[in-house]
């Protein structure tokens, strides 16, 4: 879900940062943010291991 959408609905707290992510949801293991940034194409293995860590 997009941070900005939903934030205040799921009180989200961004702790004493200027840095948040852009999007959040619920994983098996709990609660995940992702920060999305433009790309073009498919996602790469490199990239898939850095966010499923």
């Amino acid at each position: 879900m997009h941070i900005d959408r939903y934030a205040s609905e799921y009180r989200v707290g961004f702790g004493n940062t200027r840095k948040r992510s852009d999007l959040f949801g619920l994983a098996p293991a709990g609660w995940v943010g992702a920060e999305a940034k433009g790309r073009a194409g498919d996602m790469d293995l490199k990239l898939r291991r850095q966010l499923e860590a």
